[in-house]
């Protein structure tokens, strides 16, 4: 009769001493007993129903803020209001032989709509009220297409804030009146203003039309040459005004070259320019050394600088970067002749462009494949820091009016962005410019540069070529690495070289010695080889999981409108083995690259000598290693053992006797094991002011063993020895299972 009772009902078999029928068959029993044995069914059941009752209002919890943070960030959402930026490019060829809707996107404007995307995207990030998106048009290459754009599709929508166009000066000075009369703010990424009348809203970020007068002061001041060969495009805007600069400057011009800047040169054409110059040279010999200066587009400019190489001795060639092509520049190298090209820089960029270049190459490599791409990079950001400028961005949705408005007040002004300085004379960004010598199928920066007011500078010529980095020691915040590295400075200027100091170097556990010192022709050649310990700042926040970057951090004293740095790529280009040189252990060698980042300020490092009220722009020089930590060995030295500890401990709730005498010595090994392995792991770990992946790890488990530890105490308090047999601690074990594990993944994975 018992028996069956307790298979009717398996509720009651929890505890024997809680069976009705047993209780009626033993008669002995006194009431206190029989109350007892109700008040402590009473208790274990009240306790099972909290621990219930808790991890169900713990998953209320959980997901009453889940809810409410997708609800307030959709309502944040759906605050902004859409701004429409748009953009102009060359998409598509009317003259191309086929179709319009045949032709594949032009690269160059794909390249540009991608980058400016993801950099706008950034920029919302910063702004309260409004989300821009861009939005693109296609001109054709027509310069009445432009027009029509601007007219038809760009003025009437009010939601297009502002256009950045990518177009020639071809395409978009016809469209000038348009831009001016319907107030319409742009920035020409690409085109000279000429004499077109955009009005105040038209920002000129990378126009050509100051190269005269750059060209002008650099024969005056850096050759010092007061003559010269011209060879022009008649029909190209700035033939007209390289002859008003000549005039002004006093430079004369002994013999002047015409040509038609057609789509395209025929043979016929190109012969009778380069007989003439043919003709020209050999009657006036004593002219070939005179400097030949070039206003022609690529088509006459690639035929006119092979010719002149081919044909002359000691030739000085000048032209500016969109006469050649860069491959054309590089066969330079016959008869002791140099081409100097008006250019922008090509040294090192910014971490953060080095960085966005190599997104943009992994997801698009067609679209970033040239090695161009990072000057074009460097427009697109200039784009955005300019936008990023406006007053109350982050406050108030911008309007067309308060766009115009913005870039209105630009004009003859300064604006200190994140990453760079812009200076605008007028409506135009003055752009900083390198004057590049290209010889003996070599080229280097000139040793003397003009500055943005176009005085001379000296140019500081430098390059490093890193033999090894080793002993990365994250606990003592240093790294130690071995590399040679050289300086080229024009001999009237051989003090520039104080100026470049080792910023990370710690001086009392280093050395550097001169190699070398040589002449060449007017420039001083020194070579240094450096032993040397740096400093770093380790970012430990994912240890064992981490990343670092180290970096030789170099620092430029003086500003860049007083000294010019060059770096010298060439090490970097020609060693592709440099990987096995570094002898990084326990670390995985990802990256190694060179960047140049601009520090803004009025002086650097209290020098009397910079302070002009002015911010103004120092270069940092940075050779970075990117590395990463292997992790089979902190996997088994820490999260292995934490793991296996941390399991330990669940697995001892799943234990039927849970009495203290059957688990109390396990228990409290386990608890006494994770105090131990706390002291073990804080001589493993680099020490750090924050919680790290490891820390945070250790103390997962170690909430769980205590959970586990105090769960044993606290029922074999409350619980006689016999009573134990029918107290159930599931729920407990089950959410721990469960619990930790994730907990676990999301400390390594997602921390």
């Amino acid at each position: 009769m018992i028996r069956q009772r307790r298979r009717g009902n398996p509720s009651r078999r929890r505890c024997s001493f809680r069976t009705a029928a047993f209780g009626r068959a033993n008669h002995s029993k006194s009431w206190a007993a029989l109350l007892a044995e109700r008040l402590c069914f009473r208790n274990l059941a009240s306790m099972q129903s909290a621990t219930r009752n808790l991890i169900m209002l713990f998953a209320i919890a959980a997901a009453a803020v889940i809810v409410t943070l997708l609800i307030g960030a959709l309502s944040n959402q759906a605050k902004k209001s859409e701004k429409i930026i748009a953009y102009v490019g060359r998409f598509s060829n009317y003259r191309d032989t086929i179709p319009l809707n045949h032709q594949k996107p032009n690269p160059f404007d794909k390249m540009h709509e991608t980058v400016l995307r993801q950099y706008l995207n950034e920029l919302n990030t910063h702004v309260a009220n409004a989300q821009f998106t861009l939005k693109t048009f296609d001109n054709r290459r027509d310069p009445r297409v432009s027009d029509s754009l601007y007219r038809y599709a760009i003025a009437p929508d009010t939601n297009i804030v502002m256009v950045i166009d990518n177009t020639w000066g071809e395409h978009l000075q016809p469209a000038a009146a348009t831009i001016r009369d319907q107030h319409i703010p742009i920035i020409s990424m690409n085109a000279d203003r000429g004499k077109g009348d955009y009005g105040d809203a038209a920002l000129f970020i990378g126009s050509d039309d100051d190269t005269p007068q750059d060209v002008s002061a650099f024969l005056r001041r850096a050759l010092h040459c007061h003559q010269i060969i011209f060879i022009t495009e008649v029909d190209y805007p700035l033939h007209e005004v390289y002859q008003q600069v000549f005039t002004h400057d006093s430079v004369t011009v002994i013999q002047q070259f015409d040509v038609v800047g057609k789509k395209s040169v025929e043979d016929q054409e190109l012969n009778l320019l380069l007989r003439r110059l043919r003709d020209f040279f050999a009657r006036s010999t004593q002219v070939s050394t005179t400097p030949v200066v070039i206003n022609a587009h690529q088509k006459w400019g690639n035929k006119i600088v092979e010719f002149l190489d081919k044909n002359l001795n000691d030739a000085t060639i000048v032209a500016p970067i969109m006469a050649l092509d860069v491959a054309v520049a590089n066969k330079i190298g016959g008869n002791n002749n140099q081409l100097l090209v008006v250019s922008r820089p090509n040294d090192a960029v910014s971490r953060k462009l080095s960085n966005d270049l190599d997104g943009f190459r992994t997801t698009s490599p067609e679209l970033f494949a040239s090695a161009s791409a990072p000057f074009f990079l460097k427009r697109c950001q200039d784009v955005a820091a300019i936008l990023a400028g406006m007053p109350h961005l982050d406050s108030v949705a911008p309007s067309r009016a308060s766009v115009r408005r913005y870039l209105s007040s630009l004009r003859d002004s300064l604006l200190v962005g994140e990453h760079d300085l812009y200076e605008f004379k007028g409506n135009r960004l003055v752009k900083d410019i390198y004057f590049t010598r290209y010889r003996g199928r070599q080229y280097y920066s000139y040793p003397i540069q003009l500055n943005t007011d176009r005085e001379v500078i000296p140019n500081l010529f430098f390059g490093v070529d890193v033999l090894d980095i080793y002993d990365i020691d994250a606990n003592n915040n240093t790294f130690k690495s071995d590399f040679f590295y050289w300086v080229k400075v024009d001999t009237g200027h051989r003090n520039a070289e104080r100026n470049l100091i080792f910023q990370n170097l710690m001086q009392n556990e280093s050395s550097r010695e001169l190699v070398m010192q040589k002449m060449e022709e007017d420039i001083e050649y020194k070579l240094y080889k450096v032993s040397g310990t740096f400093h770093h700042d380790f970012a430990l926040a994912e240890y064992p999981l981490d990343k670092q970057e180290i970096a030789i951090k170099v620092e430029i004293l003086a500003p860049s409108n007083k000294l010019k740095i060059s770096f010298d790529q060439s090490s970097l280009d020609e060693d592709e083995k440099i990987f096995e040189r570094f002898k990084v252990q326990a670390w995985n060698k990802l990256k190694y690259y060179v960047t140049v980042d601009n520090r803004i300020a009025a002086t650097m490092r209290g020098d009397p000598d910079n302070r002009e009220g002015k911010p103004t722009v120092f270069k940092n020089f940075s050779f970075r290693l990117l590395v990463e930590r292997k992790f089979l060995g902190p996997f088994l030295q820490i999260v292995l053992p934490l793991i296996l500890i941390g399991f330990v401990a669940i697995s001892l709730l799943y234990i039927t006797d849970i009495s203290f005498e059957n688990l109390g010595e396990v228990s409290a090994g386990t608890f006494l094991g994770i105090i131990t392995f706390s002291i073990a792991l804080s001589n493993i770990t680099p020490s750090s002011d924050y919680l790290t992946k490891a820390d945070l790890l250790f103390w997962v488990t170690f909430m769980v063993v205590l959970v586990s530890f105090i769960t044993v105490i606290v029922v074999n308090s409350r619980f006689r020895l016999e009573q134990l047999q029918g107290v159930s601690i599931r729920p407990i074990s089950y959410a721990l299972t469960v619990v930790y594990p994730l907990c676990v993944l999301w400390v390594l994975l997602w921390y």
